[in-house]
């Protein structure tokens, strides 16, 4: 507005900032920026009678709604039980709001603050240390980084036996060094001290995770099984019952899904022909239809070669741990990871005997590299050296956890059991004694052909599993 300077008005004053004020406030508080005539009129008596309301509010002596006013502070009101049946509609429902799940557990554990996870891990190869450079490192990387986090985060503690052997002694030494992320010292270590490579010079460490790791370490993971068996249907057998205790690094599976029921699978009783080579004078003696002809085509000669073995069916009887192993490791064959049903997540716990073993690390393979999963409080971490950047990474549930081109090659458990099992051994005096005496009855009742009912139970041992 232009100030009003005319006679009539003499008592206003010459500042309008009020009048403008008030002609702003008139505009602002307009249901719309162009009014007519008549939204125009409306408008002035409703903003008069307003300000007449305020006016006489003002003067009992009430506060006016304006000017900046101090928030309320959200608090919770009292409860108040009006009899009702709370309202359970919210927990029918499919969760829609982004973010975690109040009372849910983080997908990460909390640990390992003095540890910046994403520079920390074994890189592929050593460039130059003191004159050592080395190539195709992943199976030594890989086992290396796993039993440093199995050991720091997964609670597993190397064994005395395994302390005391030289080996041991230096993967504590490994171990101390990938702690400072002095990973090129930790590896010259192992090779030097171990592997007995020489201290400079250019290597290759191509191979599998046995040749660099688990074969310096038999007492970690080696232990002893007592496989035995018997042939049926045949009478003229060389070695009918057989008792064949050894020493194992590994238990291969026969399914390719890895759980409580497919380990035990595993390691019941099986049949299938018996081989046992015959000599000569007794195909003679007892004519060539009592035997089984085998053929065989020598590759230096190229000529066929033909033998006599044991026509019957050998049953074996289930496999029995003579020892437990600290290091359970489960081989996977790589045909099954080719089908269908190719190995996917191993089972958490599996239970041989007494010993509980719960899932520790889980080995990848593509014939030209090699990378793991190592789980942690029931949480996956994945490690893979070959990567420039962020080596380790953690895996959601629900993300497929076996590598795009990588198939599952080893799997690890841990020996959980209070007592210390696996440093506990039998020694087997007798080993013919340690047959059941069920299946000598059963094979001596299948040559004498006198008792049906177990004749049956023969037949049924042979089509098993064949």
């Amino acid at each position: 507005m232009r100030s009003m300077e005319s006679n009539a008005l003499v008592e206003l004053d010459k500042d309008t900032n009020a009048q403008e004020s008030l002609g702003k406030l008139f505009q602002f508080s307009a249901a719309q920026d162009a009014l007519s005539v008549g939204q125009t009129y409306k408008h002035i008596c409703r903003f008069i009678t307003r300000f007449e309301y305020d006016f006489k509010v003002a003067r009992s002596g009430l506060q006016l709604g304006y000017g900046s006013r101090s928030e309320t502070k959200r608090k919770k009101e009292p409860y108040e039980n009006d009899g009702r049946a709370p309202d359970t509609t919210r927990t029918l429902l499919p969760r829609s709001g982004a973010g975690r799940p109040k009372g849910s557990r983080n997908k990460r554990p909390k640990f390992g603050y003095d540890v910046d996870w994403s520079k920390f891990g074994i890189p592929w190869s050593i460039q130059d240390y003191n004159g050592f450079a080395a190539t195709n490192t992943c199976p030594m990387d890989t086992t290396l980084m796993a039993w440093y986090l199995v050991q720091r985060f997964g609670g597993a503690t190397l064994p005395r036996t395994v302390l005391e052997t030289p080996a041991g002694s230096v993967l504590q030494d490994v171990m101390a060094e990938i702690a400072i992320e002095n990973y090129d010292k930790a590896r010259w270590l192992w090779c030097t001290k171990v592997l007995k490579m020489s201290e400079t010079g250019q290597h290759s460490l191509f191979g599998t995770m046995d040749e660099v790791f688990l074969a310096y370490l038999p007492e970690l993971s080696n232990f002893s099984l007592m496989e035995s068996s018997y042939c049926l249907g045949a009478d003229h057998c060389p070695n009918a019952v057989q008792v064949n205790v050894r020493k194992v690094a590994s238990l291969p599976m026969s399914h390719p899904q890895i759980s409580q029921t497919t380990l035990d699978q595993t390691l019941q009783n099986h049949s299938c022909h018996c081989t046992e080579p015959i000599q000569d004078s007794v195909v003679k003696e007892h004519g060539e239809d009592e035997f089984r002809k085998q053929f065989m085509t020598n590759i230096d000669s190229g000529e066929e070669e033909e033998w006599f073995t044991c026509r019957g069916t050998r049953c074996f009887n289930p496999t029995e741990f003579k020892t437990m192993p600290y290091l359970l490791v489960l081989n996977c064959l790589y045909e099954w990871n080719s089908s269908k049903d190719r190995v996917s997540k191993p089972a958490q716990l599996l239970r041989v005997g007494d010993a509980e073993y719960s899932l520790a690390v889980v080995m990848y393979g593509s014939g030209q590299h090699f990378c793991c999963t190592v789980m942690i409080d029931g949480r996956a971490l994945f490690y893979d050296g070959a990567k420039k950047a962020r080596k380790l990474r953690w895996l959601m549930p629900e993300e497929d956890q076996v590598p795009s081109g990588f198939q599952m090659g080893q799997v690890w458990y841990l020996n959980r059991s209070k007592a210390n099992s696996f440093l506990l051994e039998e020694k087997v005096e007798d080993r013919e004694e340690d047959l059941d005496v069920d299946d000598m009855d059963l094979e001596l009742a299948w040559k004498d052909n006198k008792d049906e009912t177990i004749k049956e139970e023969a037949e049924e041992c042979m089509n098993t599993q064949a």
